[in-house]
């Protein structure tokens, strides 16, 4: 399976799940603090509805995320080791 497919898969299956959820008025809160934070696509997503990328996160038991290089307006751009390849790629995670 692709990569961008099944990091797509999982963005949306969320992004669905958090439209339901602000269309029945349930609110998404957790209370970490004193004042109430509210969850983004599950914490998945910062306030501009951008996949948080965490340094070391594994994408299909193949690429591993060594940095974030930027942020821009079509996305983030990463370098990811491929294990299966033994070497390093340049990887942009597009907005949606």
């Amino acid at each position: 399976m692709c990569v961008c497919l099944c990091v797509c898969q999982v963005y949306y299956k969320r992004k669905k799940a958090k439209q339901k959820c602000a269309e029945t008025s349930v609110e998404c809160v957790t209370s970490q603090s004193a004042s109430a934070a509210v969850l983004l696509n599950d914490g998945y997503d910062d306030e501009n509805s951008d996949y948080i990328v965490q340094l070391g996160e594994c994408w299909d038991e193949r690429y591993n995320v060594d940095s974030v290089i930027g942020k821009g307006s079509f996305g983030q751009v990463c370098d990811i080791n491929d294990n299966r390849d033994r070497c390093i790629i340049n990887l942009l995670a597009l907005h949606h």
